[in-house]
C-alpha cells in the first residue's frame, strides 16, 4: 500500500482525536478508553488496494529500520625473505584500517643456521682438589635437538710429570662425552662413553713441568660426533673428566684442581655436577655447583628442517615439511599483526616464508522497507569501499534477521546472482569496491497468539469463552511474530464502532487497556454481538486476530444448602429449626431473601401453606423456627428466587410424617434399646471369654505348681544296677538319712518278690513302675534296660513326675550305655549324673537363688517384674534366697493373688533365667 502525505496527516489527526476522547472518558470509566468511531478509519487505512512493487529503485521505500550487521572477508598472500629468529616476529600490516585475521598459513623454506660455541658455564667460583688416579668429574648440559658435537672444553689445573728435583712420573687425563641415564632415585647420571678411537680426548702431560697453570683443555671430536636425543634422557649429555695417571711422588707433591661456579638464579643453563672414583665409578652429586664447561655444537646440516632446530610459531611446532596453520581469531593492534617465530637453537635461524591469511571486517548495512499486500519488503544495503587492493577471494556475509526470507540481491541497481543463501545468512561473492550491494528480504507479519480475558474485579482474570457477563471487564493482549510499527485494536458492537485503540508496539508485544461493554446496550439487548479485531501496522495488514463475543445477561449459578437435619417423622407440637446456606461458587451470599414455605397436609383435600421470609446474614445463612400442628404430613420448600446477577435455587423435603408424642417416643427410643441389648451381649461374650482364659491359665498354673511340688517332695534318689543289685549312684535331696546299701538290697528284694508273683508277664515286668508305701514316705520304682531307679518321696507322685522319671531313665541309659553294659562296680564315671537329675526333676529349685543382673533378652510380663522387685528386696540381707522362702513371702505380700499363680510365675522366672541358682558355699 502506498502511503502519501495526505494519508499520514489523516492518521495523525485520527490518533490525536482518539487520545483526546480517551482522556475525556477516564473519569467515567477509569483505566478504560470508550469512544465512538465509524468504520471508515479501518476501511481507509487497511482495505484499500495495495501496490506490491518490489523494484529496488522504487521511491516507495520511505521508512527506515534498524541497521543490520554484515561481515566482509578477503584473502591476502605475502612473502618474507631473509628473516631471522633473533627478530622474534614477522609483521603483517593492514592496508585498510579495521580488518582482523581469522586464519593464516605459513610455508618455511631455505632455513640456515651455524655452529655455536655455547658457554654453559665460564664463571670461576671455586675448585675441587685431588691427588690420585681414577678420579672423575662430570658436568651435564642439555641440547634442544639432535645435533653435531665438535669439541668440549673444561677448565682445570693438572700437574705435569717432570718434578723440580729431576724425578719423572706419567701424567695423563681424558675428557669424554657420555649420554645420560637415571639411577634408582631418578637422578640423571652419566651412562655410557660415546667417545670413539680417533677422537682427541686424551691429554698427556708427562713431559711437562709439574707446575701447570689452570686453563681450558679442549677435547676434539673429529668425526662430527652426533648427539642423538633419542639415545639419552631429557636431552642431556655429560662432559666427563677422568684422572688416568696422576704424577704422585714428584718433587713438591702438587694437587690437581677441577674448577666450578656456584649456582645462581641468573644462570642461563641448568646443569648437574657429579664426582666419582675407582675403576667402576659410583656417581655422587656435588649440589649447588656447576662445572666450568664450553661446548661447540653444530646442526645436522647447514640447511636444517624446522624440526631439527625446533622452529615454532605462537609456541607451536612447525611441521617437518615447513608448513604451519593457525585458525584462531586475531584482533589487529594498530592495524598490524605480529606473528612470533622462534627457535631453541643456540644461534639465530634464518628463513624465507610465504604467508596466506584470511581477514574479516565487520560493518553495518542500512535497512529500509515498504509494505506490500501480504508482506513487508526490506532492502539491506551497504556501500563497499574497504577491500585492500592486494586482496582476493572477496565476499560479504549478510546475516538474516528472524522471520526475514531472502528474495534477491543487487549490485547497484542490477540483480546479482553470485550468492549462497543459507538459513542464517546470505554470502555475496566476487565483490568489488565502490559499489552499493543490496540483499532484499520479504518479511511476513503474524500475531503468534492473542489473549482475551475477563474479570469482575480487574484482579483475577480468566479466559473468555463465547459469552461474557455484561458487568465484567475485558483485557486483551497479543504477541506478534514480527512488527516494526504500531498495533491496532477495533471493537464493534452491532456493526457500530464502539472502541478503537492504536498503540506503539514494544518488543513485539502489546497489551491493550482494560474496557467493558456499554451497560445500557447490554441490558437493552440481551443478544449483543461484540467483534474484536487486532491488527499489526507497519505498512502491512498481514497480522490479523478476530474475536467475536456474545454479551448476555449471564447469571452466576448458586447453591442453596439445607444445613438442618430434617427427619422423616415428627411428633405433634415439636419445633423444627430450618437453616439454609446460600453460596455462589465458594462465596457465601449475604443480604439475599430466602423463602421458607411449609405445606400442612390435614387430608388430601385440606392443605394449608405457611411461608416465612428471612434475609441471609454475613455468613450466608437464613433460618426460621416452626412448631408442628396436629397434622398428618408436612412438605417443606425453601426457595431463592435469584436476582439480576444470580440464578434461582430451591430445596424440597416432602412426605414428612407427623405422629402422636407417645408413638414418636417409642419409635425414637427403639434404636437405643437395640444398642443396650448389643452392649449386654458384648459384655456377656467378653465375660465368658475371660472366664475361659482364666481356666486355661489356672490349668497351666496347677501344672507348674504340681511340678514344683514334685520337686520339693523328692527326698532321696537311688540308682541301682538291675543285674547285680548294687548301687550305682545316690543323692540325698531332703533331710532324711539312709544307708544306701541296705535300701538298695531292700528294694531289690521287694522288686524280685513282686516280679516272682507275675512270672506270666515276664516281658512287661522289665519296665514296670512300682509305688510302695514306707512309713510316711512313698517309694517310686521304675526299671530301665540296665538300671532301676528309686525316688523316695514325701507325698504321692503326680503323673508328670512319673513321666519325668521315665524320661530320666531313658536319657541316663543313653548317656552311659557303654558303661552300664560292662558295669563291674566302677561308679566314678557317673559323677556328673546330677546334671540329668536337674534337667528332669528341676532339683535346682531346691538350691539358693538370686536375681540375675544380666538376664537373657526374653520378654517378661508386668506381674513377673513385680515378683522380681520383691525378690530383690528379699536378697538384700544375704544376697540369696530359697525359692520356698520367696513363695512364702509372696503369699504374704500378694495375698490377693492365687497361690498357684505365684508359684507358676516364679517357676517361669527360673525357666527364663531371671532367677538363677547359686552355690550353697557362695
Amino acid at each position: 500500500m502506498k502511503i502519501n502525505i495526505k494519508n499520514i496527516i489523516l492518521i495523525a489527526i485520527l490518533f490525536f482525536s482518539i487520545i483526546t476522547v480517551s482522556i475525556n472518558f477516564q473519569n467515567k470509566f477509569p483505566n478504560q478508553n470508550h469512544l465512538k468511531r465509524d468504520n471508515l478509519l479501518f476501511s481507509n487505512q487497511f482495505n484499500q488496494k495495495i501496490k506490491s512493487s518490489i523494484e529496488v529503485k522504487s521511491e516507495d521505500y520511505s521508512q527506515e529500520g534498524n541497521p543490520q550487521s554484515i561481515s566482509l572477508f578477503n584473502i591476502r598472500s605475502l612473502e618474507f625473505i631473509n628473516k631471522s629468529t633473533d627478530k622474534e616476529f614477522i609483521t603483517v600490516s593492514n592496508p585498510v584500517n579495521g580488518w582482523n585475521m581469522t586464519y593464516f598459513s605459513l610455508k618455511f623454506k631455505n632455513l640456515t643456521t651455524a655452529s655455536e660455541y655455547v658457554k654453559f658455564e665460564t664463571r670461576n667460583d671455586g675448585s675441587e682438589s685431588f691427588q690420585s688416579n681414577n678420579i672423575y668429574y662430570a658436568t651435564s648440559f642439555q641440547i634442544p635437538n639432535t645435533c653435531i658435537l665438535k669439541n668440549i672444553s673444561i677448565f682445570i689445573q693438572y700437574p705435569g710429570g717432570q718434578g723440580g728435583g729431576g724425578g719423572s712420573q706419567d701424567s695423563i687425563f681424558s675428557i669424554s662425552i657420555f649420554n645420560a641415564t637415571k639411577d634408582a632415585s631418578s637422578q640423571i647420571i652419566p651412562d655410557a662413553n660415546l667417545t670413539s678411537g680417533i677422537d682427541q680426548t686424551h691429554f698427556d702431560l708427562t713431559e711437562e713441568n709439574a707446575t701447570q697453570p689452570a686453563k681450558w683443555y679442549e677435547a676434539n671430536f673429529l668425526q662430527n660426533k652426533k648427539l642423538n636425543i633419542s639415545n639419552t634422557i631429557d636431552n642431556s649429555f655429560f662432559a666427563v673428566f677422568k684422572s688416568i695417571k696422576f704424577p704422585s711422588g714428584i718433587f713438591g707433591d702438587p694437587n690437581a684442581y677441577f674448577y666450578y661456579a656456584d649456582e645462581t638464579d641468573n644462570d642461563t643453563y641448568n646443569s648437574s655436577f657429579y664426582e666419582a672414583s675407582g675403576t667402576s665409578p659410583n656417581w655422587n652429586e656435588i649440589p649447588n655447583k656447576n662445572g666450568m664447561l664450553k661446548v661447540n655444537l653444530a646442526p645436522l646440516s647447514n640447511n636444517p628442517n624446522p624440526d631439527e632446530v625446533n622452529l615454532t610459531v605462537f609456541g607451536n611446532s612447525v611441521n617437518t615439511d615447513g608448513s604451519y596453520e593457525y585458525s584462531h581469531f586475531i584482533e589487529h593492534e594498530n592495524n598490524q599483526f605480529n606473528i612470533p617465530i622462534t627457535s631453541e637453537w643456540f644461534s639465530p635461524v634464518k628463513y624465507n616464508t610465504t604467508f596466506k591469511g584470511n581477514f574479516k571486517y565487520v560493518k553495518e548495512s542500512k535497512t529500509i522497507f515498504k509494505m506490500a499486500q501480504d508482506y513487508v519488503i526490506w532492502n539491506s544495503t551497504s556501500e563497499i569501499r574497504e577491500f585492500p587492493g592486494d586482496s582476493y577471494g572477496r565476499f560479504a556475509r549478510y546475516y538474516n534477521p528472524s522471520y526475514w526470507h531472502f528474495n534477491r540481491s543487487y549490485k547497484d541497481f542490477t540483480i546479482f546472482n553470485d550468492i549462497s543463501n543459507r538459513s542464517e545468512y546470505v554470502d555475496i561473492y566476487n565483490m568489488e569496491n565502490n559499489h552499493n550491494w543490496t540483499v532484499q528480504y520479504l518479511q511476513k507479519n503474524n500475531i503468534i497468539n492473542a489473549s482475551t480475558l475477563e474479570s469482575e474485579d480487574k484482579a483475577n482474570w480468566t479466559p473468555i469463552g463465547s459469552k461474557i457477563k455484561f458487568t465484567n471487564y475485558v483485557n486483551i493482549s497479543s504477541n506478534f511474530k514480527n512488527t516494526n510499527g504500531k498495533a491496532w485494536m477495533q471493537v464493534s458492537v452491532n456493526d457500530e464502532i464502539d472502541l478503537t485503540y492504536i498503540q506503539n508496539v514494544s518488543v513485539n508485544q502489546t497489551k491493550f487497556p482494560i474496557w467493558r461493554p456499554d451497560l445500557d446496550t447490554s441490558i437493552k439487548d440481551n443478544e449483543s454481538i461484540i467483534k474484536i479485531n487486532i491488527l499489526t501496522y507497519n505498512g502491512t495488514i498481514a497480522g490479523n486476530f478476530v474475536k467475536i463475543l456474545e454479551v448476555r445477561v449471564f447469571k452466576d449459578p448458586v447453591s442453596l444448602i439445607l444445613e438442618s437435619k430434617i427427619r422423616n417423622n415428627y411428633a405433634y407440637r415439636e419445633t423444627i429449626f430450618l437453616r439454609a446456606l446460600l453460596k455462589a461458587g465458594n462465596a457465601s451470599l449475604q443480604d439475599q431473601k430466602v423463602m421458607f414455605t411449609i405445606k400442612e397436609i390435614y387430608s388430601p383435600e385440606n392443605i394449608i401453606e405457611t411461608s416465612f421470609l428471612d434475609t441471609t446474614n454475613n455468613d450466608g445463612f437464613a433460618q426460621v423456627e416452626y412448631k408442628i400442628p396436629q397434622v398428618k404430613k408436612l412438605d417443606i420448600i425453601i426457595n431463592y428466587n435469584g436476582t439480576l446477577y444470580y440464578q434461582e435455587s430451591v430445596i424440597e423435603k416432602s412426605d414428612i410424617s407427623v405422629r402422636s408424642p407417645i408413638i414418636q417416643f417409642i419409635i425414637d427410643i427403639a434404636p437405643f434399646l437395640s444398642i443396650i441389648s448389643s452392649i449386654i451381649l458384648i459384655y456377656s461374650v467378653y465375660y465368658i471369654i475371660q472366664r475361659k482364659r482364666l481356666k486355661e491359665k489356672q490349668k497351666i498354673w496347677n501344672k507348674k505348681t504340681n511340678m514344683f511340688s514334685d520337686t520339693l517332695s523328692i527326698d532321696y534318689i537311688l540308682i541301682i544296677n538291675k543285674k547285680s543289685g548294687s548301687n550305682i549312684v545316690q543323692k540325698e535331696l531332703g533331710d532324711i538319712q539312709f544307708e544306701a546299701g541296705l535300701v538298695s538290697g531292700f528294694l531289690q528284694a521287694i522288686t524280685s518278690f513282686k516280679y516272682e508273683l507275675k512270672k506270666e508277664k515276664a516281658e512287661e515286668k522289665v519296665k514296670e513302675t512300682i509305688l510302695l508305701d514306707y512309713q510316711e514316705y512313698k517309694i517310686l520304682l521304675k526299671d530301665g534296660e540296665y538300671i532301676r531307679v528309686a525316688l523316695i518321696l514325701s507325698q504321692e507322685p503326680s503323673g508328670e513326675l512319673k513321666k519325668s522319671l521315665r524320661e530320666f531313665i531313658k536319657d541316663f541309659e543313653m548317656k552311659y550305655e557303654e558303661n552300664l553294659k560292662t558295669f563291674k562296680g566302677e561308679v566314678s564315671v557317673f559323677k556328673d549324673f546330677m546334671e540329668l537329675v536337674d534337667i528332669h526333676f528341676k532339683t535346682s529349685l531346691l538350691k539358693p537363688h538370686r536375681v540375675n543382673e544380666n538376664p537373657p533378652l526374653i520378654e517378661i510380663n508386668s506381674f513377673e517384674k513385680k515378683i522380681l522387685t520383691i525378690a530383690k528386696t528379699l536378697q538384700q540381707d544375704r544376697e540369696k534366697f530359697y525359692i520356698s522362702k520367696l513363695i512364702n513371702y509372696l503369699l504374704s505380700a500378694l495375698s490377693d493373688e492365687p497361690k498357684e499363680k505365684l508359684i507358676a510365675n516364679v517357676y517361669d522366672l527360673t525357666e527364663k533365667e531371671h532367677l538363677v541358682p547359686v552355690s550353697i558355699n557362695t
